[in-house]
């Protein structure tokens, strides 16, 4: 037998749980394009989001200027990072934190002025380092996304050829320095798998190994990996019945499962969210005539459905803090104020955060793993099932995955 390597993985208390790795690739929902990146566990090792990001809430905010800014949870101090764009009819919007918390990635979109179109940015949590990723072009580019270690940024792109609207996916790096087409519906009609098999695809980041994991019609959005990266969940709008459908879906194509229908098609189940345990998935439902709105959870077999912000006034957009235990969401009730609220995952303890926005996103996990050493192991190579290790940790109530051979966690 090999000499043991005991390696340990840092694990905070509350922020317990395992991601199965993948290889990179994405989802693309060819009835319009669409993309999400496969969500694959960081090691402890990697970068950690400075403690100034812990509990922060970024949003993008109509007053004042139109531009993205972030809210402490807990103290409610708000930080705008971006300037009012310069050009009449701009705005920033669709923020989205990079994995390590230490970067944004956000949409400026403009209606009027030197520039008419959308482009993608990135900003450091701080506010500094405003970086143009996609260039300046007549196209539209909208809802960037991060790859898992943060090294990569997705996109949608729209433009007008020759009369004829082409979307497609595009990749970049965060500082600008490489972007590339990643698919697109130009130049393919009659040619591409997806011109006569609409749903669901997967592409790797380089373009190449496009797969059809999904087959099903209709405008195929908001696709978002599990946690532990076994099952996609997507909303669909059909237009003969208008609805708009929650999905669950394994990654291999079985096991579909609908789990929401409303009758308002295009409306609603817009930030539908995984839990970090992947056990829960938070959505919003639509106004009716009735009714305002409300967040819902819901388990991801149908089952347990659970109206969480039960308020007169809207609720929408639910995003998840990173332990699961809250959820932030976009409230159109009055008192204290209308914005941004959050609950505990049970929809308990409901509370205003007193600023205006939308497309609110909580922060990642943040903290750096703690130092760690090996204070008693076996002397010698074993065999033995019951060897045993101590560690020592400069943080109190961490737990840790030791793996004593040459294979991987």
């Amino acid at each position: 037998m090999a000499p043991m390597n005991a390696r340990g993985r840092w694990q905070h208390e509350q922020r317990r749980g395992r991601r199965s790795l993948a290889p990179w690739s994405m989802l693309v929902p060819m009835s319009m394009i669409s993309i999400s990146f496969l969500h694959a566990m960081v090691s402890a090792s990697a970068a950690s989001p400075p403690s100034d990001s812990h509990d922060l809430i970024v949003f993008a905010t109509p007053s004042p200027g139109n531009r993205v800014c972030t809210v402490d949870v807990d103290t409610k101090v708000v930080n705008c990072l971006t300037a009012p764009p310069p050009e009449t009819g701009s705005e920033d919007r669709f923020p989205a934190w990079s994995p390590d918390g230490s970067r944004i990635a956000l949409e400026r979109h403009s209606t009027a002025g030197s520039f008419i179109g959308c482009a993608i940015y990135t900003i450091k949590f701080d506010g500094t380092e405003l970086t143009n990723v996609s260039g300046p072009t007549y196209q539209c580019f909208s809802r960037p996304e991060w790859a898992p270690d943060g090294s990569k940024l997705s996109f949608y792109t729209s433009a007008v050829v020759s009369g004829t609207m082409m979307r497609g996916i595009d990749i970049a790096t965060p500082d600008g320095s490489s972007h590339a087409v990643l698919a697109s519906t130009a130049n393919c009609t009659g040619t591409c798998p997806f011109s006569s098999h609409p749903g669901i695809y997967r592409v790797h980041v380089d373009g190449s190994n496009l797969t059809l994991l999904y087959e099903i019609t209709g405008f195929i959005r908001n696709i978002k990996w599990s946690p532990q990266g076994d099952r996609l969940l997507f909303v669909r709008d059909t237009v003969d019945p208008q609805v708009t459908e929650l999905w669950v879906v394994n990654t291999d194509g079985t096991n579909a499962t609908l789990l929401q229908t409303s009758p308002f098609s295009g409306q609603g189940f817009n930030a539908a969210a995984w839990a970090p345990s992947g056990t829960k998935i938070a959505f919003d439902v639509p106004p009716s005539p009735d009714k305002a709105g409300d967040v819902f959870a819901i388990n991801p077999d149908g089952s347990g459905l659970a109206n969480l912000s039960q308020d007169p006034a809207y609720a929408l957009t639910p995003t998840w803090s990173p332990d699961g235990s809250r959820i932030g969401f976009l409230s159109g009730r009055a008192i204290p104020s209308s914005g941004i609220f959050v609950m505990d995952a049970d929809g308990l303890n409901q509370a205003g955060l007193q600023v205006m926005g939308g497309n609110p996103q909580w922060s990642p996990a943040s903290g750096s793993p703690p130092d760690t050493s090996i204070t008693d192991s076996p002397l010698n190579p074993s065999n033995s099932s019951s060897a045993s290790f101590a560690f020592t940790s400069t943080a109190a109530g961490s737990t840790f995955e030791c793996q004593v051979d040459d294979s991987g966690f």
